[in-house]
């Protein structure tokens, strides 16, 4: 049987070929916005950059995507890029993180199909009453925490009117829940 084999790209700051699952995205979509894509989801022209805040301060220096989107890209965007690497949450890192190496189910439908290995279950905070009934019945079946999302979770899993998503991965379920973020809280009301 031939090995998988590994998707590498580019990193369009130090030019250094690596896996992709290790590098971050950034996306200008058709609206012609410029925007970091933790996800790795996200439709539009893609182009990838090392995990490291030295690449990504080489960006505004020598104003690199202005090349590799062959546009004048805002110095706001910039910082931007700059401000979201640097200052965002560890949860949206090990939310990435779950998206990058496929460990992440999302939607009530999609994690009523598995028959195991969830660690955790994160709710969207602004969700109805159904899907915390359906949370619940996961968070009993799994035997798992459930983690509540207090803002922002459509824009964390770059997918809308979804509510609810399980984590597959042990460690960085683990990783979620010890971060200490203040915008999520671990569910400990009793029924509905």
């Amino acid at each position: 049987m031939p090995d998988k084999k590994i998707p590498l790209r580019m990193c369009v700051a130090c030019r250094e070929l690596k896996d992709k699952k290790s590098m971050l995205r950034i996306v200008k979509n058709t609206d012609g916005k410029v925007f970091l894509d933790f996800s790795s989801k996200a439709q539009g022209r893609g182009a990838y950059i090392c995990d490291t805040p030295d690449c990504i301060k080489k960006l505004r220096k020598q104003r690199i995507l202005n090349k590799v989107f062959s546009c004048a890209v805002d110095g706001e965007v910039y910082t931007a890029i700059e401000e979201e690497y640097f200052g965002k949450s560890k949860v949206s890192s090990y939310i990435g993180f779950c998206f990058k190496c496929g460990k992440i189910t999302l939607g009530s439908s999609a994690i009523a199909t598995l028959k195991r290995g969830v660690y955790l279950l994160i709710l969207d905070g602004k969700a109805a009453k159904n899907s915390l009934r359906y949370a619940l019945k996961f968070k009993n079946r799994f035997d798992c925490p459930l983690l509540v999302c207090k803002e922002n979770f459509e824009e964390l899993i770059n997918k809308p009117l979804c509510r609810l998503a399980a984590v597959r991965d042990k460690n960085l379920a683990e990783a979620i829940l010890k971060s200490g973020d203040t915008g999520y809280e671990l569910y400990t009301g009793g029924g509905e």
